[in-house]
């Protein structure tokens, strides 16, 4: 039982995690080995691959709605839209600003 919980420390402090299955048996790898480094990016870029995703997957929607699915303030999530202008279209329908992708409110 003592190794089971090591294991379980270890994963959870992020040094190992699941590897390969070898048969039946399961294997552990370094977390380094396994998983590929990821590049980092600034909030303001992560405001705006967020936007992008939620605007193009869920739109037409508003700044509210994007607000309140992501969790974040008006003010990151008007950021988030204002950083695509070129990709976003938005127009003003029954006195709410509507955002979607320029081919579906053409």
């Amino acid at each position: 039982m003592r190794l089971a919980h090591i294991m379980m420390h270890a994963e959870l402090e992020q040094v190992i995690c699941s590897g390969p299955r070898q048969g039946k048996q399961f294997t552990y790898a370094l977390l380094d080995e396994r998983a590929p480094k990821v590049k980092s990016i600034t909030r303001d870029e992560a405001l705006e691959k967020l936007a992008y995703r939620y605007f193009i997957s869920r739109g037409p929607a508003t700044i509210h709605d994007f607000a309140y699915w992501s969790g974040l303030t008006i003010k990151d999530a008007m950021a988030g839209a204002a950083s695509l202008s070129s990709s976003l279209f938005g127009r003003s329908w029954m006195a709410k600003n509507i955002y979607s992708n320029l081919l579906f409110l053409k």
